[in-house]
């Protein structure tokens, strides 16, 4: 299964970036980024049964990124 994940930043304040992560129609759920430790928390989920799977996703690009001292404006997941 092809996998397409958007993944764009909100928000950013104090030491938190705030993520949404959609794949092509459904409303997109929303991800936050500590800054200081590298926790990621889920704000908001996709409305989709495979939503566990798009957010580990976009976990994994949002953390590679920040783990080189990057926080993108966007990120894509495609396999």
């Amino acid at each position: 299964m092809a996998v397409y994940i958007d993944i764009k930043k909100k928000e950013t304040k104090d030491a938190e970036v705030v993520y949404s992560y959609a794949i092509e129609a459904l409303s997109p759920g929303l991800l936050s980024l500590n800054t200081k430790n590298g926790e990621v928390s889920q704000l908001k989920k996709i409305e989709s049964d495979n939503d566990e799977m798009l957010f580990a996703r976009a976990v994994h690009k949002v953390k590679k990124a920040f783990d080189k001292g990057e926080l993108p404006d966007v990120l894509v997941w495609a396999s």
